[in-house]
Order: structure tokens, then sequence, then C-alpha cells
């Protein structure tokens, strides 16, 4: 393994460790969003949803590896249209309406268009995903991320249109609120909170049921993110990738390194800590 391959191992590792959307861990709630997302595309459901756990525990990886799933579905791409939005980003219901109209693709359909509430322009935004049949209609996948911010936005305008639609099935959506307050119901509007489905998931780290201790589920992260499967995209012979891999081995079986990693998971090594963590490691290599 010469200087080279080095360079081109680093450049890898790094730009995986920062892009890394594969999430190990918490398979039922995994299962769970998927089946809910699943739901609304196959069967025309319209379902709403919060995933709640405290920040660094992984909530927006798990939701991103659940779309890169179905991105991979033809059929997604097609039937589907994804709308993210960011509490910190869409700081009121204009913005936000403006950002999933964009997303959508109806910028021109909505240009000039004069709307008298904020329900009728949402509305019209479904109406127009309407295709082929009467009664057929794309799915809307909506990710609002920081879910507890856009219950400041006043009068909770966007979420009870939102969840209004879901309950009354005038198109198959679904919403998927990402939160790291526990008390988020509380800050709903009576209004709001009647047509919400009060489906919540909780993702804590190494919960209590799981088998596998925090020190392993903290050493198969660490693995995951540095070792070199022979899929990548990275272009080296299978000799080096093969013996990068046995060191990665034995460095993940050494006491010294464990015990290194247990001080840290003690501490509290979440997903974010721990991923610059090892950026830190490969800048001084």
């Amino acid at each position: 393994m010469n200087a080279n391959h080095m360079n081109d191992i680093r450049k890898y590792l790094k730009y995986s460790i920062l892009n890394n959307c594969n999430f190990v861990g918490h398979e039922r709630e995994r299962n769970q969003i998927f089946d809910l997302i699943q739901r609304t595309i196959r069967c025309g459901e319209s379902n709403s949803a919060l995933l709640i756990g405290p920040r660094g525990s992984g909530k927006t990886t798990l939701v991103n590896d659940v779309l890169t799933g179905f991105h991979k579905n033809k059929s997604f791409v097609s039937d589907a249209i994804l709308v993210k939005l960011h509490g910190l980003i869409h700081t009121d219901d204009r913005l936000a309406l403006k950002s999933a109209t964009s997303q959508m693709n109806l910028d021109n359909a909505v240009d000039g268009k004069v709307f008298g509430s904020f329900a009728e322009n949402l509305a019209f935004l479904l109406a127009c995903l309407r295709t082929g049949e009467k009664h057929t209609s794309k799915s809307v996948v909506i990710i609002l991320e920081e879910f507890d911010l856009f219950c400041a936005h006043h009068n909770q305008t966007l979420l009870y249109n939102l969840f209004d639609i879901s309950q009354s099935a005038q198109a198959p959506i679904c919403i998927l609120g990402i939160t790291c307050r526990l008390d988020v119901i509380e800050l709903l509007e009576k209004r709001v909170k009647s047509r919400f489905s009060h489906r919540q998931f909780f993702l804590f780290p190494c919960e209590e049921d799981s088998k596998e201790s925090p020190l392993d589920h903290t050493i198969k992260r660490i693995e995951c993110y540095l070792s070199l499967p022979e899929n990548s995209r990275l272009k080296i012979n299978g000799a080096v990738r093969k013996q990068w891999n046995t060191i990665l081995k034995a460095l993940l079986e050494d006491k010294k390194f464990r015990s290194t990693i247990q001080r840290l998971v003690d501490v509290d090594l979440n997903e974010r800590t721990l991923r610059n963590i090892l950026v830190c490691f490969f800048d001084q290599l």
C-alpha cells in the first residue's frame, strides 16, 4: 500500500463519512417508517407521523436511508413527489409553500394566479398533480425537519392544512415530522392536534431492548464508515482493498482501541460526534 493508495482511500472515506446515508440499527423503527411511506405510494393512503429523538440519534439519517431505498425504485420517481422543508430555513408559511411549489415543479402552474387563502393555494397544488383518471393522483411525501419550529408559525396554518388534507383524503399524502422535542404534541393548537394521527416513532440511541451494547453498536458504525466494499466507486485493486479491511478489522478488535471508544461512549458519542472524530482522524493522516 503506497502513498497514492492512501491518498485515494483518504479522499474516498472522508466523502463516505460526510455523505453516508446508511443507517445501522433500529430496524423496527426503520421498517415502520418504510411501511408508512410505502402505503402512501402503493395504496394511495394518507398518513401523518412524527419521528422523535434526541439530537444526534440518527433521525435524519434513518429517513434519508429509507428514501434512498425508494429512489432506487422507478415507480417512486414516476408516481411520487418528495418535498423537504426545514424549520430553520422556512421560517414562515409563505416561504414553506414557495419551496414546496418549486420542489413539485409547479412554478409555471402557479405563476400569475391569485389565491384567496393558504388552503386554496395548497389545494390547487395538489390538484395539479392529478393525472389521467379523475381519482388518480401522484403521491406526495413531505418531510418536515425541525417540526417543532413549524409549530411557531402564525396560527399553524401550514400544519393545519397539511393534516387536514391527510384526514380528508383529498390526495395521497404522507407527512413525516422530525423533531427532538418530546413535548411536541403539546405545541400543537387544538384544531391542528385533532387532525393529526398521533402516530409517533421514538428513536433513542442504544435502547435497553437492543441486543447489542452501546460499544458494539459504535464499533459497527465505525466499521461501516471505514471499510472498503467491493462495489465502491474507489478504483484500487482488490489486494489493497483486502489489506485495508484486514488492518481495520484488527484495529476494531484491539483492546486498547475498544477501551478508548468505550470512554467516548460513556461521555456521549452520538452519530454527529462520531463522524466529526473520524474526519479529524483522516485530516491528520
